[in-house]
């Protein structure tokens, strides 16, 4: 049985606007993806028929509702495969913390198959066709390290990682789906944070000195009142001293920023013992 294994790694938003809400249901946004080394591990197993199989350490949905199944069966479509597909997915990256492990699970899948069955896609157009199964998707089959992002997402710049920075991720024991957040925030008093060439110069040549001019979160507006917790975790890592402090997409996720391992590394430890938290220290990738 032909077979590889994938990684999917997560991303943080350093940056969030919700412009307006679509016809279709999803949200106008402007985004800055910053590509993180916390990652779920993939094996994508050739089954003899056109059949998907998904398996998981996690409670998570195993069939149709799953991205990586979704884009299992994409391709299947696409390509009129004769062919089905094992996949076996190693979740590290927390569920519903606003990293995109979901979103990057489905981008391996479509990543990993084109390579296993040698499919000649490029990678532009199979970002392109990647939107129809998520909306992060897009970026994560891009490859961008760094990218700013608008439409639901999907329209892409790709932009340059000027500092290696490190990141404490904090999630504390509850789930936030993004669709109820999204369908909680009101839009009529929505005001442009600042104008989006300034942010993307701001985006491409970001250092820890600059972050006050990019770090923005419009989905805290809804998080942040109805999860108490989060505030609790901004302060902590505040007085930790975190050179900058986000929650990531829609939560559960509340990260600080550091420039030095090390005090990445304290801040860790002086974080364990404040409450009953999951902690990672990652970096940008």
């Amino acid at each position: 049985m032909r077979s590889t294994i994938v990684k999917a790694p997560a991303k943080v938003n350093l940056y969030l606007d919700v412009i307006n809400k679509r016809p279709d249901g999803y949200h106008n946004i402007e985004t800055v993806f910053e590509r993180i080394d916390l990652c779920d591990w993939l094996k994508i197993s050739v089954l003899p028929k056109p059949a998907i199989k998904i398996t998981s350490n996690e409670s998570i949905p195993l069939g149709p509702g799953n991205t990586a199944y979704k884009a299992a069966g994409l391709l299947i479509k696409k390509y009129n495969l004769k062919c089905g597909f094992k996949i076996e997915i190693d979740k590290r990256i927390p569920i519903a913390a606003g990293l995109g492990g979901g979103s990057s699970d489905g981008a391996a899948v479509l990543l990993g198959i084109c390579d296993l069955l040698n499919i000649g896609i490029k990678r532009k157009a199979l970002s392109e066709m990647s939107a129809k199964i998520g909306a992060d998707v897009p970026f994560f089959v891009s490859g961008h390290k760094r990218a700013w992002g608008t439409g639901i997402g999907e329209q892409l710049l790709p932009l340059k990682q000027a500092q290696n920075m490190y990141f404490l991720l904090v999630i504390p024991s509850i789930r936030i789906y993004t669709t109820s957040v999204y369908n909680s925030i009101k839009l009529i008093l929505t005001k442009k944070v600042t104008d989006a060439t300034i942010l993307r110069h701001y985006s491409q040549y970001l250092t820890i000195t600059n972050l006050k001019h990019i770090l923005y979160n419009k989905l805290e507006d809804v998080v942040l009142p109805s999860y108490p917790v989060l505030d609790t975790i901004k302060k902590a890592l505040n007085k930790a001293g975190a050179e900058g402090i986000l929650v990531s997409g829609s939560g559960s996720c509340v990260y600080g920023i550091f420039s030095d391992r090390k005090e990445a590394v304290r801040a860790e430890g002086v974080l364990s013992k404040k409450g009953n938290w999951r902690l990672f220290l990652t970096r940008n990738y």
